[in-house]
């Protein structure tokens, strides 16, 4: 029994731990931290991030537009007489006003 048991373990040695170590190095391939996993919900992320940047530099370009209009060079006086009165609460009194959160910010 002894040396049944001897040679079996010898022939199955080898085999038992080139298993172990492959399933070792599997598991981190796909979970560690520079594993498959982390890298699709980087890329993921990547995705959203770029969205929102998309969406940023949107309202980026219409704040440089406002600001553009507001400069001596390209005065526009609709926009002024606008910001003015969105800032003095002023109106004239044949006027309706309309009050709109998303101007006076």
């Amino acid at each position: 029994m002894n040396r049944k048991f001897r040679y079996y373990f010898s022939k199955l040695l080898l085999p038992g731990v080139s298993l172990t170590l492959l399933l070792y190095f599997i598991f981190h391939l796909l979970s560690g931290d520079h594993g498959w996993f982390s890298w699709k919900s980087l890329e993921k992320q990547l995705e959203e991030d770029q969205k929102t940047l998309k969406i940023l530099e949107g309202e980026q370009r219409q704040m440089e537009n406002r600001v553009k209009l507001l400069r001596p060079e390209h005065m526009d006086v609709d926009l002024l007489e606008e910001r003015v009165r969105a800032m003095l609460n002023n109106g004239q009194a044949s006027e309706i006003i309309i009050i709109d959160e998303k101007i006076g910010k």
